[in-house]
């Protein structure tokens, strides 16, 4: 039951996207309306810190900070979003 996101491809900083990797821990937890940390998959050269939750009563799931931006949760490479694979 796990599940592989995308974030969106850069817009900034080269053509370039990541991947986080959720599993069943990481599932239960976001189920449960807890926020989850994960570390992306390298592209790039570079990797980015997400905190992640759930959206509510929704499949959909929403970007909380990235590399410690909160307000907007913008990464510094201007990935616009993360989606399911």
């Amino acid at each position: 039951n796990k599940r592989t996101l995308r974030m969106a491809p850069s817009r900034s900083g080269g053509e370039h996207y990541h991947r986080l990797y959720l599993d069943n821990e990481d599932l239960e937890a976001l189920n449960n309306n807890q926020q989850v940390t994960k570390t992306s998959s390298r592209g790039n050269m570079h990797t980015h810190e997400l905190v992640i939750e759930r959206g509510a009563g929704t499949d959909e799931f929403i970007v909380i900070s990235c590399d410690g931006n909160t307000n907007p949760p913008t990464c510094s490479h201007d990935h616009p979003g993360l989606r399911m694979e």
